[in-house]
Formats: C-alpha cells, structure tokens, sequence
C-alpha cells in the first residue's frame, strides 16, 4: 500500500474501532445508564467527525483509491448501521416477547438494512459518475440518520427529561421504532440532502470568521453540557430544513 494512502485509511479503520466498540460494549450486560448512553453517543460523533476527516485528508493527499472507498462503506455500516441499532436495542430493557419487541427488532432491522443498501447506491453513483460531487445527496446520508437515530434515544433518557415526563419503555420503544422506519425511508429516497462540498464558503472576511468561531463555541458548549439538546436540534434541524428546501434542489448524487 502506498504511503499516501495510509492515514486516510488510518482514520477509517479508527472510525469503524469506535462503531465495533460500542456494539461490543452495550451488548456486555449491565445497566443502560444515561451516562453510558452518553459516552456510547460521544464515540459515535467521534466516528462521524472520523468519516468526514478520512475523506477530507485522502483528497489533500491525492490518496483517494477504490480501496479507501470499499473500506469507508464497509466502516460505516457497521458504525452508523449496526452501532445505532444495538444501541437502541440495549436501552429498551426488553425481558419478553411483546409486540413492541418484536416491532423494534423489525425497526431496527430495517434501518440497517436500508443504511447498507444506501451505501451501496452511493458507490455505485460514485463509479459511474465522478463529476457529481458538489451536488446534494440524494437521500439521507447514514453519519447524519445515525445521529437522528441515537439523538431521540438520548434525550428520552436524559435526567432534566425523565425527571419531568413519564414515559413507559413501551412507549419510548414505539416511538424509536418509527423513527427508525422513517430515517430508513429518508435514506432510500430520492430526496436531495445538502451537502458540505456543496457550499461554495468564503473564509477571508472577518465576519464570516467570527460567526464561524462563534458557532464552535456554542457548539462546544453544546457537546460538553447538554449532548442530548444539542444532538437532537442540529440532527433534526438538519433533516427538515433539506426537507423543506427539497422542492427547490435540482437532483443531486445518489
């Protein structure tokens, strides 16, 4: 292998670590505190922050190969498809065969299912057409329906939530598992999905600077004190504000 193509590679095999460690983790026993669903979210937005850097230094470096991108599919199913739903799995506390319970392993089947097809169909686009790369996506990318997967469940399980809403397990399952349903829809759609290569952003300004620094401070904050709020918005946000702005894009990558 060339020496180029080793950090990229690097980074998505530490990317693909962070999903197999967390589905190895919640599957060990014990109890499904928020602070462990907690720390199981940070890795996971450590892997996402790890999909986009892997990517992002293979094109710095003209380290871009047909193998980096089998591998980067590969880790992302297993780190936004599988990772999310055994995570989802391990908090609902089933003991039973209920209908709930079968419908949430269903659910959850499904989103895996439908995150692997849609990486499928995004290689192949990629193979057939390279020119397409500054274009939305065509349906929902699985990093960010794995964040709008594990946002949900987070927040059900925060202390400043459960402390003031009563929500049977039941309940809370019913609910992830038509999340799920819908994000595995969203992302076999046709639906174009903003992308960050598709922002043309200038950087030389002061004031495109400061609004920068300024949302990374917020964010910061946001990751360090109240990861359920913040995850939930900027994943949710993200989901309807290209819903809404759909009509008006021309169709882009699939």
């Amino acid at each position: 292998m060339q020496k180029r193509l080793i950090i990229p590679n690097l980074i998505t095999t530490f990317g693909l670590a962070c999903g197999l460690f967390v589905i190895f983790r919640v599957n060990m026993g014990g109890d499904r505190t928020f602070s462990l669903m907690q720390t199981m979210t940070y890795i996971l937005l450590m892997a996402a922050f790890a999909d986009v850097l892997d990517g992002a230094v293979a094109r710095a470096v003209r380290g871009e190969s047909a193998f980096g991108l089998e591998f980067d599919s590969l880790s992302d199913a297993i780190t936004f498809g599988v990772a999310p739903s055994a995570l989802f799995l391990s908090s609902v506390f089933f003991n039973d065969d209920s209908l709930a319970a079968f419908f949430a392993i269903c659910a959850a089947l499904i989103y895996t299912i439908c995150g692997v097809l849609r990486l499928v169909r995004f290689n192949i686009s990629q193979a057939v057409d390279k020119e397409e790369k500054k274009k939305p996506f065509v349906g929902l990318p699985i990093p960010a329906a794995a964040m709008a997967f594990i946002s949900p469940n987070l927040f059900f399980h925060a202390p400043f939530f459960t402390s003031k809403v009563v929500l049977a397990m039941e309940v809370r399952a019913w609910i992830m598992s038509t999340i799920a349903i819908v994000l595995a829809y969203l992302m076999l759609s046709k639906i174009p999905f903003s992308s960050a290569k598709s922002f043309n952003i200038k950087l030389g300004s002061f004031e495109t600077v400061f609004v920068s620094m300024l949302c990374i401070i917020i964010f910061l904050y946001g990751v360090i004190y109240n990861l359920a709020t913040l995850l939930l918005v900027v994943s949710w946000g993200y989901i309807f504000c290209s819903l809404i702005l759909a009509p008006f894009r021309k169709k882009g990558k699939n």
